[in-house]
């Protein structure tokens, strides 16, 4: 579903992508249908091609950009934030929203 909608975002044709990623517009059918699983490299490679990450392709997060450049402090920061129960992390994010405001 991911990969469709990534597809016509950019206004391309099912065939069009082929040509692109070098498949064929049955293979993206198959994928966008689900009746074939891409595999590692094609996944890899649509995902490049999109800018989004392989799991986000996956469906196995809402995240399309990846961040593979975070400082030390911002780990920190993300670190103690998945230690948070959920109304913590209401807080924080208020919290957070106020000091931006």
């Amino acid at each position: 579903m991911r990969l469709k909608e990534l597809r016509e975002a950019r206004h391309l044709t099912q065939s069009g992508l082929g040509m692109a990623c070098n498949m064929s517009q049955s293979l993206i059918s198959a994928y966008e249908l689900g009746r074939r699983v891409p595999s590692r490299d094609d996944l890899t490679l649509l995902a490049d091609y999109f800018g989004v990450s392989v799991d986000y392709l996956l469906g196995r997060t809402k995240v399309k950009d990846y961040i593979t450049d975070l400082k030390n402090d911002e780990i920190d920061l993300l670190s103690a934030y998945r230690v948070l129960n959920t109304n913590q992390k209401d807080k924080l994010i208020s919290f957070l929203q106020g000091l931006l405001s």
